[in-house]
């Protein structure tokens, strides 16, 4: 049998929000005001986008809510 085929995929720009950061340094710059949380979600949907058609890794995305959920936060301050 011969082994499957396998295509990369890089999820990680370290131009954007999340830049190489895992959710603890997410969290910490996000209380410290140095990102909000309206663009780290941005930033996760533009890389989930760019990547899913090849992982085809999620069948529903909220994207809306995740951006609503996420200026409501931005606009309460509350980053606990």
């Amino acid at each position: 049998m011969p082994p499957s085929q396998t295509t990369p995929v890089h999820a990680f720009n370290h131009n954007d929000a999340l830049g190489n950061h895992d959710a603890v340094g997410l969290s910490a710059l996000l209380q410290q005001g140095k990102v909000s949380a309206t663009e780290l979600a941005t930033a996760a949907l533009t890389r989930l986008e760019q990547v899913n058609t090849t992982l085809t890794a999620t069948t529903c995305i909220s994207a809306e809510k995740a951006l609503e959920t996420a200026r409501l936060i931005d606009k309460g301050g509350n980053y606990q």
